[in-house]
C-alpha cells in the first residue's frame, strides 16, 4: 500500500504538467472551468505514466465536475441555490502494485483540483452588458410583496447576450456583498439563463469605469469633443430639435423616427446627450453614445460600439425584430447633480436599474472590432497623459485551457474507491 500511495502522490505533484501535456490531445470538453458550464460528460481515458520493474504503476486521467457556487461569508441576501453551478477541473493519479500485469495487489488514488490563482476570466473589462455598480435600485413589487430589485431581463427566447469568450454580463467586483450579481441571477433563473453565453460575473471593469471621478473626467472630454462637432460628432442639448429642458437630469431628448447616428464600419461618430434619452422606431448608429441621464428604448436598438448611461437606468419597452448591439452597454449611476462629478468626492457609483420588458428579438454581443472603431474616435487621457479608456480584445475562450500561466493546485484528497456517483463502473 505504501508503494502504491507514493506513486499516486508523485502523480498529484505532477498534475499540472499532466494536464498541460494532454489538454490538446483529446480534451472532451473545452468549456471546463467556466462557472456556468455543467462539466464533462465523460472523463478522459486513463494514461499510464510510469511503470517500474517492481510492478508499481502510475496512471492519470483528468475530468471536470460541476459544483454549487456557494455564497461567501457575510453575503447578505445570498441564496446558494440561486446561483448557476460552475465546473472545476480535477486530475486523478492512481498508483497500483501489479507484480503480474492485471493482478493488482495494492491500490491508492489521489485526486487534485486545479484552478487559477485569480478565478475570473475577465480580469479587467466590461461584458456585453456592464454594470460597474454593486447594488440595484429598489422598486415596489407586485401585490404586497414589498420592494424588490429593479432588475428585469426579458423572458423571450430570442433575446440573447454573448460575451464572445468572456462574461455576457458583468457587475462591480470590489463590493461589500454580491447584491447586484445575485439580483441578476435571481431574475434570470426565472427566465432563460442559457441565453447569456459567458454567464454573469463580478469583474474589474477597468478605466474609466472603475472610479466615479475618472468616469466623469472621461465624460467631460467626450462632451468637449462632441461639442466641437468634427467628423459628424453631435452634442444634443438645449435648443436642439426634440430636446425639452427640465426633468431629473436637466432635459429630455426624444427621437421616435428612423434616425441614423453613425454607421459601421467607417462612419462612426460620437453622440452626446445632455439629459435623458428616449428613442423608438428603427434607430441605428455606431461609435460612442454617451447619455448624462437615463436611456429608454421603445423597440429594439441597433447600435455598433459603446453605449453609456450615467443616470443609472436603462429601459427597453416594446417588441420588434432585428435589434443587434455589437460592442458594450455600460450602465452607471454617476449623475453630476448628485455630486460625483461636481465635487470630485464620490467613491462609489449609485444603484442602477435595468428594465427590459418588451420581449422581441434582440442581441447584445461583445464585439472587439466595433469597440476598437469607437476607441479610435477619442483620445482622452488622465492627469499623467495615460489613456482614460482601455479594453482588452484578447479575451479568448473563457476556459482554463487558455490560461496556462495561472494554474495552481487548489486542493487534494485521497479517493477511497472510484467515484461511481459521477461515472459508470469500469
Amino acid at each position: 500500500q505504501t508503494m502504491a500511495f507514493e506513486a499516486a502522490a508523485a502523480g498529484a505533484n505532477n498534475a499540472i504538467e499532466f494536464f498541460m501535456t494532454n489538454v490538446e490531445a483529446d480534451a472532451p470538453d473545452t468549456l471546463c472551468g467556466r462557472k456556468d458550464h455543467l462539466g464533462w460528460d465523460e472523463p478522459t481515458e486513463w494514461r499510464y505514466v510510469t511503470y517500474d520493474v517492481d510492478g508499481v504503476r502510475l496512471q492519470q486521467r483528468m475530468y471536470c465536475l460541476n459544483d454549487e457556487y456557494p455564497c461567501g461569508p457575510g453575503e447578505v441576501g445570498c441564496v446558494t441555490g440561486a446561483r448557476p453551478p460552475r465546473s472545476q477541473l480535477f486530475v486523478a493519479s492512481r498508483g497500483t502494485v501489479e507484480p503480474t500485469l492485471g493482478d493488482v495487489v495494492a491500490f491508492r488514488e489521489v485526486e487534485v483540483r486545479i484552478t487559477r490563482r485569480n478565478d475570473t476570466y475577465l480580469v479587467e473589462g466590461c461584458g456585453a452588458i456592464c454594470f460597474p455598480a454593486c447594488e440595484a435600485q429598489m422598486v415596489d413589487g407586485p401585490g404586497n410583496q414589498g420592494p424588490e430589485p429593479a432588475i428585469d431581463f426579458p423572458s423571450s427566447n430570442v433575446f440573447t447576450v454573448d460575451g464572445d469568450g468572456g462574461p455576457a454580463v458583468t457587475t462591480g467586483r470590489d463590493c461589500p456583498d454580491s447584491g447586484l450579481l445575485d439580483a441578476i441571477l435571481d431574475d434570470l433563473n426565472s427566465s432563460r439563463l442559457g441565453n447569456y453565453d459567458g454567464g454573469i460575473h463580478q469583474s474589474d471593469p477597468g478605466q474609466p469605469w472603475d472610479d466615479p471621478n475618472t468616469t466623469d473626467r472621461f465624460r467631460e472630454q467626450i462632451r468637449v469633443q462632441a461639442e466641437a462637432g468634427l467628423g459628424g460628432d453631435l452634442l444634443i442639448g438645449p435648443g436642439y430639435p426634440g430636446y425639452v429642458e427640465g426633468g431629473e437630469h436637466g432635459g429630455v431628448f426624444t427621437d421616435l423616427g428612423n434616425t441614423e447616428y453613425g454607421t459601421y464600419p467607417g462612419g462612426e461618430t460620437i453622440t452626446y446627450i445632455q439629459g435623458d434619452l428616449v428613442m423608438g422606431g428603427n434607430i441605428s448608429g455606431a461609435g460612442i453614445m454617451m447619455v448624462e441621464g437615463n436611456i429608454s428604448w421603445n423597440g429594439t436598438p441597433d447600435y455598433k460600439g459603446l453605449i453609456v448611461t450615467l443616470g443609472g437606468t436603462y429601459t427597453i419597452d416594446g417588441g420588434g425584430v432585428g435589434g443587434n448591439h455589437a460592442g458594450s452597454v455600460v450602465v452607471l449611476n454617476n449623475n453630476n447633480e448628485t455630486g460625483c462629478g461636481a465635487t470630485n468626492s464620490c467613491s462609489d457609483f449609485g444603484a442602477i436599474s435595468w428594465q427590459n420588458t418588451g420581449g422581441g428579438t434582440a442581441e447584445y454581443n461583445w464585439d472587439c472590432d466595433a469597440l476598437t472603431a469607437a476607441f479610435e474616435l477619442v483620445y482622452p487621457t488622465d492627469f499623467d497623459a495615460d489613456p482614460l479608456w482601455g479594453f482588452d480584445c484578447e479575451r479568448g475562450p473563457a476556459t482554463l485551457f487558455e490560461t496556462p500561466a495561472e494554474l495552481v493546485i487548489a486542493s487534494w484528497r485521497e479517493n477511497i474507491g472510484w467515484r461511481e456517483e459521477f461515472f459508470a463502473a469500469e
